[in-house]
């Protein structure tokens, strides 16, 4: 069960540690997004509700599931198998199961399963939060970046 345990946190910080070196899907979903929009038509607020919102986002990033969820649909259109892995499971499940193994056991069992729920489900909110700040920040340079390549772009200058 521990080998299992460790190579699922091995294999969710490489996919982890891959979305920070390479944000591909999130820039084709950015380019989609950008693609089918006509953003002379578009007056402040709209052209503002393409950003991801910081402050929601991160803050709903403290609730397993849910706010993986809200992020990942914002942020790269749609759930990943490393939200899924990383989250779901090893920040939501495995503490749940933990937990509730502890409120049905007793003395060092107890212990023991309260303590590692506590640290894995800790852990995993930092990593979470972390995680998810860089994607937000990648995300709205990339939709700052095609705001301001086709708003020049509609005016013929650099």
């Amino acid at each position: 069960m521990r080998r299992l345990a460790i190579a699922l946190v091995v294999l969710s910080a490489g996919t982890a540690r891959a979305d920070f070196l390479n944000h591909e899907l999130m820039r084709q979903h950015v380019a989609e997004t950008f693609a089918n929009l006509d953003l002379a038509k578009l007056d402040d607020a709209q052209r503002e509700a393409l950003y991801a919102d910081r402050t929601t986002l991160t803050l709903g990033l403290l609730v397993p599931v849910l706010g993986t969820y809200r992020m990942e649909e914002k942020v790269f259109g749609g759930v990943r198998p490393a939200g899924v892995i990383f989250d779901w499971f090893l920040g939501g499940a495995v503490p749940l199961g933990l937990g509730i193994t502890a409120l049905a056991t007793d003395g060092r069992t107890r212990e023991v399963c309260a303590w590692t729920a506590l640290g894995l489900y800790a852990t995993t909110r930092l990593a979470i939060l972390l995680i998810g700040s860089a994607h937000v920040s990648a995300y709205n340079e990339e939709v700052r970046g095609h705001l301001s390549s086709r708003f020049h772009a509609d005016r013929g200058t650099f």
